[in-house]
């Protein structure tokens, strides 16, 4: 007896291209707004949160890449607190 399967592609589908508005904040070096002045954030907490965003988004930026976490918290935590200052 035979048994009727269907064949499925063993091809990966295309990938597709992130909104024009994703590709263009990709090349752009994470901001989070700290152009302007902030006011102090209501608790350490929400500095932390603040740190630690802007130190992914940095991370992001390079793919991922290991071995710079340090860095890019860092890098994180100085421009957050200038922007608070």
């Amino acid at each position: 007896m035979q048994s009727s399967s269907t064949t499925t592609s063993s091809r990966k589908p295309a990938k597709s291209k992130p909104p024009a508005k994703a590709r263009a904040t990709a090349k752009s070096p994470p901001t989070l707004h700290l152009k302007e002045k902030h006011t102090a954030p209501a608790s350490v907490s929400d500095l932390t949160s603040m740190i630690a965003t802007m130190a992914y988004l940095r991370a992001e930026q390079r793919g991922f890449e290991p071995g710079h976490e340090l860095e890019d918290w860092l890098h994180a935590e100085k421009q957050v607190r200038l922007s608070l200052s």
